[in-house]
């Protein structure tokens, strides 16, 4: 009797656990979705993995719970149920143990994967995978003590009354239906293991002690975050230091070629990554530029700066040269646009009115949400970015190689930077920065560097007739781009221009040896600093 007393314990004391993790999970499903589309409350913060270890927890306890409570009431009333012959198969009770070990398993690897990926990998995902790991190891339990009962309950169903039909098949109902709840399950978890291992090995190649440059607390009117900078090359006190500016969804790796040819010719260059991307620390909920200054300041480097800027990068370059003029010698622009650009491109290009290319920009907005939806949820989660992450640079034109698997993974293959690059996409639709409204000073020295698509070759890639209206639309548009981009030029007084012909919007990136030498040619005609 006592060994039943204690036995009942322990089964209660499952299915209080049990019923925990279960409403421990639901609520945390709750405050994800909550904060999905939302940051905060504290920081830009990934919460995709959080929500599928949730989905995936709220099923492993809902069996912690029913296991626990079959064999309560089986000791309850001393005779084994005989409900339905679900329960009393010794084949569905292996199957319970090899699933459990199964999820026990992989719940044990996904906590592995989240650990080695710290510190830039979210701390709840090794939480939850905790708590996984725990649940399903009690699941395995209670599954073997009821594959042991039932030889007890074999012997003694002949002689209970069986339940109606309906009710029977009721249950079996029930069965068939959480057999497959835990099939998805496990599916889902299976496949998460992909991209727990992407990410922890990725970090744990590409970060800590294996980055390039160094890391900086930086402390200002937010709080304080760290950065990841690399300065590269001693001062040279008659040449001004290149800060590079990349745009919102690219990090330092992505004008190292950049930077690595200024180095070489004895220029020193300074390259950074912004709050949640790359390696750098997460971005706070009300995430701004105002850590842009201090960060420079924190650098301890001396300005006055040639300020080299890729695409939505001239938004913080602009900035700092209209409200620090004294600390910009020049400002490079690599195919800078306003934030609207794209919109008044299509405009343009198919005469709509304002209304129509605020509708558009809506529609825009909300396709572009979906697919970072899913991208969050299940293109990082489950290791598939290799499929929305296809294009981009190539391996053998990407200049350092050596840091080009940092670039596909620092930029891609990561829930942190499509976090960032998810609220930066609602900034950049709601609070447009219009850098050619925000005047500097006329007497800034301005290099433009804009590419030129050409728009024939674009139709036949993409397979659009030369006399098609679809055609003629692509080849207005490029145009279009490629006039906005000389008229920057305009901005001051003092301005130089260089053109890439038949270039993408990539070329720094594509083309990094074209680009420094043409930065370098229009380095070596400024003056010396004095």
């Amino acid at each position: 009797m006592g060994v039943l007393s204690a036995l009942s314990r322990l089964l209660k004391a499952a299915l209080g656990f049990g019923a925990v993790c279960l409403v421990a999970a639901g609520v945390g499903l709750a405050v994800y979705a909550a904060y999905f589309h939302t940051p905060g409350p504290v920081y830009r913060y990934p919460v995709g993995v959080g929500m599928l270890l949730c989905c995936v927890l709220v099923v492993c306890s809902l069996q912690t719970v029913l296991l626990s409570w079959g064999l309560i009431r089986a000791a309850r009333i001393q005779i084994p149920d005989s409900e339905s012959e679900g329960w009393d198969s010794m084949c569905c009770r292996t199957y319970d143990v090899v699933y459990f070990v199964a999820m026990t398993t992989v719940a044990v690897l996904y906590f592995i994967g989240s650990c080695i990926g710290q510190p830039w990998t979210p701390p709840d995902a090794v939480v939850w995978s905790l708590v996984l790991v725990l649940v399903n190891a009690a699941n395995i339990l209670m599954s073997w003590a009821r594959r042991k009962e039932a030889a007890l309950r074999a012997t003694v169903t002949d002689n209970l009354q069986m339940k109606a039909v309906t009710m029977r098949w009721l249950k079996r109902a029930g069965y068939v239906l959480n057999g497959c709840l835990r099939a998805l399950a496990l599916l889902f978890f299976g496949m998460m293991l992909g991209g727990a291992w992407i990410q922890g090995i990725g970090y744990a190649q590409h970060g800590g002690s294996a980055a390039p440059g160094t890391f900086l607390e930086v402390r200002y009117g937010l709080g304080t975050q760290r950065f990841h900078v690399w300065c590269d090359r001693p001062v040279n006190a008659s040449r001004p230091t290149v800060w590079l500016e990349t745009g919102g969804g690219h990090t330092l790796c992505d004008l190292l070629g950049i930077q690595r040819g200024l180095t070489r010719t004895g220029w020193r260059a300074c390259a950074y990554d912004k709050p949640g991307m790359g390696l750098s620390d997460y971005g706070f909920a009300n995430q701004d530029d105002s850590y842009h200054y201090p960060l420079i300041q924190a650098t301890g480097e001396r300005g006055p700066f040639v300020v080299a800027a890729w695409g939505g990068g001239v938004n913080l370059a602009w900035e700092f040269a209209r409200t620090h003029r004294e600390n910009v010698t020049s400002l490079i622009l690599m195919d800078c646009y306003d934030d609207d650009f794209e919109f008044r491109q299509a405009r343009f290009v198919r005469n709509l009115t304002d209304a129509e290319m605020e509708r558009q920009k809506e529609e825009d907005l909300r396709s572009r949400v979906f697919l970072h939806d899913v991208i969050r949820t299940v293109g990082v989660q489950w290791g598939l970015m290799f499929i929305f992450a296809g294009g981009g640079a190539d391996r053998a034109t990407f200049q350092p190689p050596e840091y080009y698997d940092a670039f596909r993974f620092l930029n891609s293959y990561n829930e942190k930077s499509w976090t960032y690059q998810f609220f930066g996409l609602l900034d950049h639709f709601r609070r447009p920065y219009p850098f050619s409204n925000n005047t500097v000073g006329r007497d800034v020295p301005l290099f433009v560097m804009a590419s030129r698509t050409n728009g024939t070759a674009q139709c036949i890639k993409n397979r659009q007739p030369l006399d098609s209206q679809a055609c003629r639309d692509t080849i207005r548009r490029h145009d279009y781009a490629y006039e906005y981009k000389l008229g920057t030029a305009t901005y001051t007084d003092q301005s130089q221009v260089a053109t890439c012909q038949d270039c993408t919007l990539g070329f720094p990136v594509d083309e990094s040896q074209w680009t420094t030498g043409e930065i370098l040619r229009y380095l070596d005609g400024l003056p010396a600093v004095v």
